[in-house]
């Protein structure tokens, strides 16, 4: 349908992230030639990732509630990675997912 004006995008969201401590970009992550990662491995387990044995994939918030259970437990067997995109249409997120694993 086309318009003659522009509607603004909402996005309805938990305003949690907008405050963590752990939620932050770095300038590196927003230089020119970097693109936006559909799939986000986990840091806590990526020097030693011959450990994991389970793989948990997450979206928003619930990275951050599960990493602080993990710290909390000293679990060091499970990686959790993050989905930054639910849908597959994307043609980049299966290979994003797969490289993850």
């Amino acid at each position: 349908m086309v318009r003659n004006y522009r509607k603004p995008l909402v996005v309805v969201g938990p305003k949690m992230l907008l405050r963590h401590h752990s939620a932050v970009s770095t300038l590196d992550d927003m230089r020119t030639g970097t693109s936006f990662r559909p799939v986000l491995a986990d840091p806590a387990v990526a020097k030693e990732p011959q450990r994991v044995n389970r793989v948990v994939f997450v979206t928003g918030k619930h990275f951050y509630a599960l990493d602080k259970e993990r710290q909390t437990r000293g679990t060091d067997n499970m990686a959790i990675v993050r989905l930054e995109v639910s849908s597959s249409c994307q043609s980049s997120f299966s290979s994003s997912w797969f490289a993850v694993l």
